[in-house]
């Protein structure tokens, strides 16, 4: 059966995802008066998210995951329209019952494709992660380890031999660091093979600024590094 839409806006946003290695977007497109925030999380460890859109309408408080179909790779995101999913983006815009607004599904998923950036500033799409994902944390798979542990406390090597995806990703959620710092610090743990280490205890907790994180690190090295 044909899908009831493909959005093809995405094509842009996964692929920027991609190559910068994160696997990971989220953007917000304002259609007053709602408010929806996308995200996707699809590394080769997200068996669970990576056909994934979560799509969170901030106005209500909602989460909506909806099934992507097709290849993505090739730009296709093809999705079946559910009558849960209508009544969620009706509810978002305020719009009650019939009334004297009639709404029609696709064309309003035909606008939203169009509002879709075509370029994710990597900042704007770490503040879009600060911001929201607090709200849907417990609502979707874990799409980072150990998810409770919230504090940063150190470095480590990780017992796999390789840092994991969703390691990694905490950096985007509880930390301070902006993109290019971030990119910094994953490059100068990188020729070390060392990952974060995570705690849910507060009073364990180190600073998450850039410059405290460089000064761990370079504390650790000389520590562990012959």
């Amino acid at each position: 059966m044909p899908a009831d839409f493909n959005l093809t806006g995405l094509h842009n946003a996964y692929h920027e995802a991609i190559h910068r290695g994160d696997f990971t977007f989220a953007f917000e497109i304002s259609m007053p008066p709602g408010r929806f925030i996308f995200f996707m999380f699809f590394a080769q460890n997200d068996k669970k998210s990576k056909d994934l859109l979560y799509l969170y309408l901030q106005n209500t408080n909602r989460l909506e995951e909806i099934k992507l179909y097709g290849s993505h790779r090739n730009g296709d995101f093809e999705i079946y329209f559910y009558n849960r999913l209508e009544e969620a983006i009706k509810a978002e815009l305020g719009i009650v019952g019939g009334g004297n607004r009639p709404f029609n599904l696709y064309n309003f998923f035909e606008e939203l494709n169009r509002n879709i950036p075509q370029h994710l500033p990597a900042q704007a799409q770490i503040a879009t992660l600060r911001q929201y994902y607090p709200q849907i944390r417990t609502r979707i798979p874990r799409v980072v380890n150990d998810e409770d542990k919230i504090y940063w406390m150190g470095f480590m090597r990780p017992q796999s031999g390789v840092p994991r995806e969703q390691t990694l990703r905490k950096l985007y959620f509880h930390t301070e660091c902006n993109h290019q710092q971030i990119e910094r610090l994953l490059e100068a743990i990188a020729p070390y093979g060392l990952t974060l280490k995570w705690t849910d205890n507060p009073d364990r907790a180190k600073n998450v600024d850039f410059v405290s994180m460089i000064n761990e690190l370079n504390q650790y090295r000389d520590r562990n590094v012959s």
